[in-house]
């Protein structure tokens, strides 16, 4: 990703380091944070939950999301919160 946007440095602007939240590295396994391997694929960042050897993260444009007035929720977010999103950028 950062050779097709030229710029290296896109995780730390853009993404959030899951790795920095309070609690958060109770949740995963420690090799995940051992290993330099895995911090490395998002630029020594942990840019969401590790779950079968994958991370799950949806990113969202918050200038779309603005303009069709859907607020997405950071904390909490239901299934039904989820499809209730993609049926606005539907419409």
């Amino acid at each position: 990703m950062a050779d097709e946007l030229q710029d290296l440095n896109w995780c730390k602007k853009y993404l959030v380091d899951f790795s920095q939240i309070p609690g958060f590295k109770d949740t995963q396994k420690d090799f995940i944070f051992d290993d330099p391997i895995w911090a490395a694929q998002a630029g020594d960042m942990i840019v969401g939950p590790m779950l079968e050897g994958y991370y799950h993260v949806i990113f969202y444009n918050k200038d779309v999301a603005d303009k069709i007035s859907v607020n997405i929720k950071d904390m909490a977010m239901t299934y039904y919160d989820f499809l209730g999103y993609v049926k606005a950028v539907e419409d």
